[in-house]
């Protein structure tokens, strides 16, 4: 949560960064356009600063006060009585702000001080909760004493500029002690510089495992994807074979009760077939080039093992019933092709007969021998 929300119009952005390195020097958390990243949406990023700000601090300007924007963002502090107003440079202010008090503040006054500069730190100092900003302000700027210093350290020791106090005032004590000072401000400035780093290396870190998330996320859904398509394509080929009349009981591998049972004419059977190896080569392509690369990680290891157990098995399993469901069907219909080929033949063999002897049975050739002796 910031300390300060700065409202301000674009043509003004230098003396609004002037503003706020005089204040962050104060150990005062500033907010403004410029803290929102690239992706952010805009107007909620901002609804959200400036309900979270303890103050915001409007710019006046010529440009600024044609702004919707600001006159936007100034109203949300002063509906809620938060509103710091600084006017930079004369200009006619909206009719709902003229009642409100805003400091005519020129170019560098937060440099050399002043009872402008003054004042608009104690509206900081009391919406902030920090009443002794502007009395640490007029001190350091009149070079107090270490007296005047231990008087202000005692009335706002919670402040967070009073451990710049205390230094100011224990280097004054002694030279020993100012170099005992310096010696651990360098070490908590080596000691803070380490925290910083590891604080990077832990958002990279975050966002190595966040991409991993995701990876993983993607393939689970790319799974259950073909899961789905996989039951699909049972649940159809199953209502294929109760349509079709076929259902006596077979072995594991050729049963219509087993896994996926296959009745189905040849080209569809080719079908279902192609399907599941494009399904199984598809969903383990990326996995295994990876572990070809030694890039596989568990996650990846994982995927394969299901892969195989769920898409790669079952598609070898549905391929050889279709082979061997196929291969009984074409046995059946040579048995059957021999049975009535045999049928015809001994058919054509009795007519033969037949028709090589006469009514009375015996064979034409025996009566014509008879017939001439």
């Amino acid at each position: 949560m910031a300390d300060l929300f700065i409202s301000y119009s674009r043509a003004d952005r230098p003396r609004c960064i002037q503003l706020r390195d005089a204040l962050e020097k104060l150990k005062l958390d500033i907010w403004f356009d410029a803290g929102i990243d690239a992706g952010d949406n805009f107007d909620r990023k901002i609804e959200a600063e400036i309900d979270a700000a303890k103050g915001v601090m409007v710019l006046w300007s010529a440009n600024s006060v044609e702004s919707d924007w600001v006159r936007n963002e100034a109203r949300a502090g002063a509906e809620s009585d938060r509103l710091v107003a600084v006017q930079l440079e004369e200009c006619t202010l909206p009719l709902e702000f003229r009642s409100i008090h805003a400091e005519p503040l020129s170019e560098g006054a937060e440099k050399s001080g002043g009872p402008v500069w003054y004042r608009l730190l104690e509206r900081i100092g009391k919406i902030t909760g920090r009443p002794g900003l502007a009395e640490y302000a007029r001190l350091q700027a009149e070079e107090a004493d270490v007296a005047t210093w231990r008087q202000w350290l005692s009335q706002y020791g919670n402040d967070p500029l009073g451990e710049e106090v205390l230094d100011t005032i224990i280097g004054s004590a002694s030279p020993e002690m100012r170099r005992q000072l310096a010696e651990e401000k360098a070490k908590r400035a080596a000691l803070e510089a380490e925290l910083d780093e590891l604080r990077h290396s832990s958002k990279a870190h975050s966002g190595e495992i966040a991409t991993s998330a995701r990876e993983a996320s993607r393939l689970k859904h790319d799974l259950d994807k073909a899961q789905n398509e996989l039951a699909a394509a049972e649940t159809e080929i199953d209502r294929l074979r109760e349509t079709s009349g076929l259902s006596q009981d077979r072995g594991f591998w050729e049963s219509d009760k087993s896994a996926v049972g296959l009745v189905l004419d040849e080209r569809l059977g080719m079908y279902v077939g192609a399907l599941l190896w494009v399904l199984s080569a598809w969903f383990l392509w990326d996995p295994i080039k990876l572990l070809m690369e030694d890039k596989a990680g568990v996650g990846t290891i994982t995927l394969i093992v299901l892969g195989i157990i769920l898409l790669l098995v079952p598609t070898i399993i549905v391929s050889l019933r279709i082979y061997l469901h196929r291969k009984a069907l074409i046995e059946a219909e040579l048995a059957s092709g021999a049975i009535v080929s045999g049928g015809i033949d001994a058919q054509t063999q009795i007519e033969g007969s037949v028709a090589d002897t006469g009514d009375s049975g015996v064979p034409l050739d025996s009566a014509s021998e008879s017939k001439a002796d």
